[in-house]
């Protein structure tokens, strides 16, 4: 579902999925063969882990290794 979803929107919503409203979303599901609920289940889910990553490089910017309180490997996931 999420690959449908994602190919049935523009590329202008893929890079800037702020812009999806109402009526973009019952587009898209439309085009993917979902509901409107699905598509905003996505976008809610794809919101939340922009979030976490934001606050994981927040993290990782901290003190001499940038990693402190996190797993040891977690580093080399970010670069």
């Amino acid at each position: 579902k999420f690959v449908a979803i994602c190919n049935s929107m523009t590329n202008e919503e893929l890079d800037d999925p702020k812009i999806i409203k109402r009526k973009r979303i019952e587009r898209i599901a439309k085009g993917s063969g979902t509901t409107p609920t699905e598509v905003k289940l996505l976008l809610n889910q794809f919101n939340q882990t922009t979030k976490v990553l934001k606050q994981m490089r927040k993290v990782r910017g901290r003190g001499r290794g940038g990693t402190q309180g996190l797993p040891p490997d977690i580093g080399n996931m970010f670069g």
